[in-house]
């Protein structure tokens, strides 16, 4: 099968469709067993769980991906370490970026998509006016991330 992937992030990897497939099995389940009380669900460099809702979707569908503590060495380094992570969770975090990226296309910012912060690094929600879009993701400094589309149809 074709392998896909839309951009790099510290040597993304291309995955064929059942790979996909795999991976966001595991993801979901390793997601599941987070939500549910399992400390050990995550790899011991995760720090719990960030979320991506895509509001307009599906009644705003969420994701989810790991949050990493502060690192005191390059993100790179730890994510190519295939003895800290597991496939699925380096498989989310990519995933999430590849979201971000897409939605900061130039083509989806000139139809007016958006990605927001809404929660920072340490969880707490940040005030209406401190949510700028951002354009690049951050599994460290960034918890809870909103999708914008703008509207289409309505009342004419």
């Amino acid at each position: 099968m074709e392998a896909s992937t839309s951009s790099t992030f510290l040597g993304q990897r291309r995955y064929t469709a059942a790979e996909h497939v795999k991976h966001a099995a595991a993801w979901a389940e390793q997601v599941r067993r987070y939500r549910a009380g399992e400390a050990d669900a995550l790899s011991p460099i995760f720090t719990g769980l960030g979320v991506i809702r895509k509001m307009g979707r599906a009644g705003d569908a969420a994701g989810y991906f790991p949050r990493l503590a502060a690192q005191l060495e390059p993100l790179e380094f730890v994510l190519a370490d295939q003895r800290r992570i597991t496939p699925a969770e380096r498989w989310a975090l990519e995933q999430a970026h590849t979201a971000v990226a897409e939605t900061n296309s130039h083509t989806a910012r000139r139809i007016g998509q958006r990605v927001y912060v809404i929660s920072g690094g340490d969880g707490r929600e940040l005030p209406l006016d401190a949510r700028l879009p951002i354009s690049e993701f951050d599994p460290i400094q960034q918890s809870e991330l909103l999708i914008t589309y703008p509207l289409q149809g309505g009342i004419r």
